[in-house]
């Protein structure tokens, strides 16, 4: 228990803004039909927006992720085995999920659906039709940048952290990869499996400083 105070209190502007983000999500995604929804992300679009999502949805792709360890192992060592456990969790959980519902993406979801709409589409994106729910590289994002929040010890770091979280996830419905509620659900998966990737980084460090617990402390 102890373990998950110090996460919430290291992580705190980061959990307490993602937790808002949740709530809002979830009313819209209780209120909006999906496609609604998505009509109007797809609708706010302009050349610079094109350009911006086109590059920053790199940040939740596989090869930041190994980038990031990468970088961890050198500064930090012990600690880019959090990272790693969250890693293996959240992909596990995600290409379960992708692999069991095997929703449509949006692109193709219109195609079939809604044949008369005409989305948006940024040049250049390789678009996807298949396994939309969950989104990976929203999962990746928050993983990542979650336990980067962890790992720092500045408020406004977190912010930082929390602000390109969402705008990862925002750049999958902008470039047409995913509806809101596959973003909403790689969220929680990647938000997770980063919280046990800290939880067991301290305690790690416990067995490391001090040894493992006796049986007479508990």
């Amino acid at each position: 228990m102890n373990a998950i105070k110090e996460i919430y209190q290291r992580t705190k502007v980061f959990s307490i803004g993602y937790f808002i983000f949740l709530v809002i999500s979830a009313i819209i995604l209780v209120i909006y039909p999906r496609v609604d929804i998505h009509l109007f992300v797809n609708r706010l679009n302009s050349p610079v927006a094109d350009v911006f999502f086109k590059y920053l949805t790199y940040l939740g792709s596989g090869w930041a992720l190994v980038a990031v360890l990468f970088v961890l192992a050198i500064l930090y060592k012990r600690k880019a085995g959090g990272l790693l456990l969250s890693a293996l969790l959240f992909n596990f959980f995600v290409q379960l999920l992708k692999h069991t519902i095997k929703e449509y993406r949006p692109v193709k979801y219109f195609d079939m659906f809604y044949p008369d709409y005409h989305l948006h589409l940024v040049q250049g994106v390789k678009i996807h039709f298949y396994n939309s729910l969950p989104s990976g590289h929203t999962a990746t994002a928050f993983a990542i940048l979650f336990f980067l929040a962890f790992l720092s010890r500045s408020r406004w770091v977190e912010i930082i952290y929390l602000l390109l979280a969402l705008l990862i996830g925002y750049s999958r419905m902008y470039l047409s990869q995913h509806f809101l509620i596959d973003v909403f659900a790689g969220s929680l998966i990647g938000y997770f499996a980063s919280f046990i990737g800290a939880w067991w980084t301290i305690k790690y460090e416990q067995i490391q400083n001090h040894g493992f617990p006796s049986i007479r402390e508990g």
